[in-house]
């Protein structure tokens, strides 16, 4: 269940977040809660195997929360400074390389 704060954004219930701490798996309606998405767009990621899940006797999904951590680092990024960085970096390079 989802509770809108002072921003109108949607966050999960204070019970349903210390729901999480003690849990290495998630079943899709804790993981969609967890990752603040629908169920449906959880289907789709699993569907095209774009996130990692378990499907144990092919019934129902489960999640490990490591594992959902691990595929939203994976998703980082980069600002626009640390592109910049790595262009002028990459261009000493190739001078350097002459």
């Amino acid at each position: 269940m989802l509770n809108k704060n002072s921003f109108g954004f949607e966050e999960p219930l204070q019970n349903e977040q210390t729901l999480f701490v003690n849990r290495e798996f998630l079943t899709l309606e804790m993981a969609a809660v967890y990752l603040s998405m629908s169920k449906s767009k959880l289907y789709k990621l699993t569907s095209s195997r774009t996130i990692p899940f378990y499907n144990p006797g092919g019934r129902r999904i489960y999640f490990r929360k490591p594992e959902l951590d691990s595929w939203i680092l994976s998703s980082r990024v980069p600002c626009r400074k640390e592109d910049l960085e790595y262009d002028v970096c990459h261009i000493q390079d190739e001078l350097g390389d002459d």
